[in-house]
């Protein structure tokens, strides 16, 4: 989980959410395999400058084109599936 203060800030939420829930840098954040954005629409903009490469391709050993929308029950299912 990240914000734009800082992991620091993040540590009564992060203990709040529980067991497999970590607090990181914006860079940690989106290294990861699975990026959650739940940001004003507005802002994703300013996101997406930070990042050289949505592709996967540039970064954190991703072999597939990010796909940006994913419905709800996509998400279930991926978070079923790792947890097995």
């Amino acid at each position: 989980m990240s914000n734009s203060r800082g992991p620091e800030t993040l540590g009564d939420l992060v203990a709040a959410i529980g067991p497999g829930v970590t607090a990181a840098t914006f860079e940690e954040a989106v290294a990861a395999d699975l990026i959650l954005l739940a940001v004003p629409f507005g802002a994703v903009p300013a996101i997406g400058q930070r990042l050289a490469d949505w592709t996967g391709a540039g970064g954190g050993g991703h072999d597939e084109p990010v796909r940006t929308v994913r419905s709800l029950s996509w998400f279930r299912r991926r978070v079923a599936a790792d947890r097995q």
